[in-house]
């Protein structure tokens, strides 16, 4: 045989008549007879291999079978119906062949290197064919059902990726919509705190300062372009003060002892012994570091009072 069966037994060598009986039940198996199985010693003596509808023989061995080793089998099957199938490793005589044809015995040869079965009869021929398309159905059905189960797994494979694919797009767009509306919250949140700003200031911008009162120290920088400073000034005036911060271009920054630094050209004075604000403009973003109680707070305070008390007293002194 060129190819070997779909389905059929796996190739096995044939040492002995044992393994010739039990490599012919299998082949039977697959021609179709099931329930084939070896016999016994037994009231099947003559019949090697029998299955509820078939009866076997099988005969390892050099010399040809010739017709009355066939009338042997159709005689041991005795009233019994059933298929008639016989096995050798030999070959059949003309007239065995006629005899099987004639009584419709499949007739097979087997190789002893392999135990592959081919037909020798025109029944077995058959039998043989019947057998081979069926193994073929079967096949081609196990195929189909890999395909299928491989199409299946696929189709499984791309449903799960395009559903990984939209909830991966549902929580991005979830993720930018808490994104955004993070983002008109502060937005709101700054025009808000501007807002107040910008009042408090309107209400508070002409409230006479009085340094003595508040025993401020009060220093200004003023930030030009944002990069260099272009003029600073340390003052006990608060007006002075106030006026410095509110002329800074770009962004105002007010340092005062506590400390307040404003951004974006927000200028504050702030009162230093109470911390309040005393006054203000608000045109950005407010930012405010305080910084209290320090004793290089009190040194700078009783070191400016200290240095005004004196110039008043040079003064007001007799002239020369």
């Amino acid at each position: 045989m060129e190819q070997w069966p779909p389905g059929a037994p796996a190739a096995q060598s044939i040492p002995d008549w044992r393994a010739a009986e039990a490599n012919a039940a299998r082949w039977m198996r697959w021609l179709g007879h099931l329930d084939a199985r070896v016999t016994a010693d037994g009231p099947d003596k003559g019949l090697d291999v029998i299955a509820r509808d078939a009866f076997g023989q099988v005969k390892r061995q050099v010399a040809g079978i010739g017709a009355p080793a066939l009338q042997n089998l159709f005689g041991a099957r005795g009233l019994r119906q059933g298929q008639l199938y016989f096995f050798t490793s030999s070959h059949y005589s003309k007239r065995a062949v006629e005899y099987a044809d004639h009584h419709q015995i499949a007739a097979f040869t087997f190789a002893v290197e392999t135990g592959l079965i081919s037909p020798a009869s025109a029944r077995a021929t058959v039998v043989y064919r019947a057998a081979l398309e069926q193994g073929k159905a079967a096949a081609r059905e196990a195929a189909a059902r890999r395909a299928a189960a491989r199409e299946a797994t696929a189709r499984r494979d791309a449903e799960r990726r395009v559903a990984e694919r939209r909830a991966a797009a549902q929580k991005e767009a979830q993720r930018e919509a808490a994104a955004k509306q993070a983002a008109e919250r502060d937005a709101a949140h700054k025009v808000a705190a501007a807002r107040r700003a910008a009042e408090w200031a309107a209400t508070r911008s002409q409230r006479p300062l009085d340094p003595q009162a508040s025993g401020a120290v009060y220093a200004t920088a003023a930030v030009k372009d944002a990069v260099a400073a272009s003029r600073a000034i340390v003052t006990e005036d608060p007006q002075e003060a106030y006026n410095g911060a509110v002329g800074a271009t770009g962004c105002g920054i007010t340092i005062l002892l506590p400390v307040a630094l404003c951004a974006g050209g927000t200028a504050l004075v702030y009162d230093s012994p109470t911390g309040q604000i005393v006054a203000a403009t608000a045109t950005g973003l407010l930012f405010i570091v305080a910084v209290t109680g320090t004793r290089a707070i009190r040194r700078r305070r009783r070191t400016l009072l200290r240095n005004r008390a004196r110039a008043q007293g040079e003064g007001s002194g007799p002239s020369i």
